[in-house]
This record gives C-alpha cells, structure tokens and sequence, in this order.
C-alpha cells in the first residue's frame, strides 16, 4: 500500500505507488500535484526539485537520474542535465563546445564550486586520471590474433573471456577499427 495519505494504490517503489513515485522522479516530490510553470527560472525549477548535502559538500541531486547517473530536469520542454543547468543558473553561460566538469567526480553533484568548464577532451583525460575509464578487455595483439584466426566464434570468446558478437564485431571492423593509431604498434 502507498505510504501516502490517502492513497489506496499498491507500492511499487520506496513505499509508494507508480504515480507517486514518478511525481517524486520529476519534480523531487511525490505529493506535489503542482506542475511547473514554464514561467519558472531555472534556479526556480533547481530549487523546487532540491538536494541534500553530503559529507564532502557535493549537493546530490534529488529529481531524476539518469542510467549514467547524471541528475536531469525538465525545463522549457526539455530533458536536460542538472548540473548544466545549474551551471548556467548559478555560475554563467556556458560557451559553445565546453563541457560542464565534476571536480568532485559525483555525477548527481549540482554545488556550482565543484562544476567547472572544459573541453570534452579535458574531461575524457579526468575520466582516465581518475580512474573512471572503463578497461577493456583485450588487447590490441589478441584483437590482432582474433582476426587472423579462422576458429569459430564460440571458441574465440571462450579463449578471450567475451561474448561471441563482440569476436564477430572485432572481425568485421565493427569495433577495433583497423584506421586506430594504435593498430600499426
């Protein structure tokens, strides 16, 4: 049963139903019956959906997250991240072709003074330096060795601990392009 009051629907997720619980997902809310008003600034809208301050001060965003783990809102009919968001309401503009950084490396975080701008290649080099990258599972010398074998895909994956499609993948230039810089080494 729905811990709201008088609510009869059935529960389905941090004690509530469906419809209190997607209140809660898009406006920080799950009793909230107001809709937003497109009138509302974006540090009115940051502000209705809040937050809660974590020991290292990162402010987690309490709407929506993303499957990336990014806050997002709804603002001016659009789903946008709410870190961005927070960026420009709270610190400026964001030039065209930055980024908006995670200094702190929580990506719910909306504080302004752990956000900063950047390329988007500063922010790949952070995601490496802070070990975030994800690792792959082979090498360049095993892709090379998968490609010039003729064994059949079953066998490949097993010997090389993944799935059949991704030895197809790698075989048909899929992934583990041939034009890499690092396929010459």
């Amino acid at each position: 049963m729905c811990s709201i009051t008088d609510c009869s629907r059935d529960a389905v997720a941090r004690g509530w139903c469906l419809m209190h619980y997607k209140r809660w997902r898009k406006h920080g809310d799950p009793s909230t019956t107001v809709r937003a008003s497109p009138r509302q600034t974006p540090d009115e809208r940051l502000r209705r959906v809040g937050w809660t301050v974590d020991v290292a001060g990162c402010w987690r965003w309490s709407g929506n997250i993303n499957r990336g783990g990014y806050g997002t809102l709804d603002i001016f009919g659009s789903n946008q991240s709410a870190h961005r968001i927070a960026y420009e309401a709270w610190v400026g503009p964001i030039p065209e072709g930055l980024s908006v950084r995670h200094r702190c490396d929580v990506r719910d975080c909306i504080n302004p003074e752990h956000l900063e701008l950047g390329t988007h290649q500063e922010n790949m080099q952070d995601m490496v330096l802070r070990g975030r990258a994800p690792s792959a599972k082979l090498t360049w010398d095993q892709v090379r060795e998968i490609r010039a074998s003729s064994e059949v895909h079953r066998v490949l994956a097993e010997r090389y601990g993944v799935a059949g499609s991704q030895i197809s993948m790698i075989q048909n230039n899929k992934t583990w392009k041939i034009d890499s810089p690092q396929v010459a080494a």
